[in-house]
């Protein structure tokens, strides 16, 4: 069980940076941001993916458990599988009556082919279930993001003053998300990014 504990790990990291990712996107473009201007690091990503999870509450973690035990009769039937053609010798030990060999050799082809569409049928269902979880880490980024414009409307949200360089009026916002040159801003008017270099100050409210 214990050499299989790297391939288990690899999946559940890459799950969490496709829920991650697909959490950053929609949230972002849910407030009107371009997602290609503000990538964030791995370590990010992986922490989005697992609020993401959390978010999906008591229905993510069923979805995950599903994954993980349907995986892991993939894998079994996967060894299986190999185990089959392992075995299975070029012809009959055994060849004093024909069709009894005949017979054993159709139903190992019969095994195998089962093992086969078993296998097959197992990994659409995977590929179902992971399509469905990303979809509803799409749609948990873009809830978040709706609350987080409702907060800013309510006024229950830390906002900030804004001061452009060579413009005497300030903009009032909620800081979202920065990168190393810019910085983008939800506003009364929608999303703001400003360039570092064009911002003279920012005072918080």
């Amino acid at each position: 069980m214990y050499k299989y504990a790297p391939v288990f790990i690899s999946l559940s990291l890459a799950g969490l940076y496709a829920l991650g990712l697909a959490f950053h996107t929609s949230y972002l473009y849910e407030l009107g941001i371009e997602e290609s201007q503000f990538s964030l690091s791995i370590d990010r990503l992986f922490f989005q993916g697992f609020l993401a999870l959390m978010d999906f509450s008591s229905k993510g973690i069923l979805w995950l458990t599903l994954s993980a035990f349907f995986i892991a009769i993939l894998a079994s039937l996967g060894v299986e599988a190999m185990k089959s053609l392992q075995i299975l010798p070029a012809e009959p030990k055994y060849q004093k009556e024909h069709k009894k060999a005949e017979n054993w050799l159709h139903a190992r082809i019969i095994s195998f082919a089962k093992t086969i569409s078993y296998t097959s049928a197992m990994g659409f269902v995977i590929f179902i279930l992971c399509l469905i979880i990303l979809i509803a880490s799409g749609k948990s980024g873009e809830a978040s993001a709706k609350k987080r414009i409702q907060k800013f409307v309510d006024g229950e949200i830390e906002t900030v003053e804004i001061k452009r360089k060579n413009i005497k009026k300030t903009i009032v916002g909620n800081a979202v998300i920065c990168s190393e040159s810019q910085c983008a801003y939800w506003t009364n008017i929608g999303s703001l990014v400003l360039n570092k270099s064009d911002i003279e100050w920012v005072k918080t409210k």
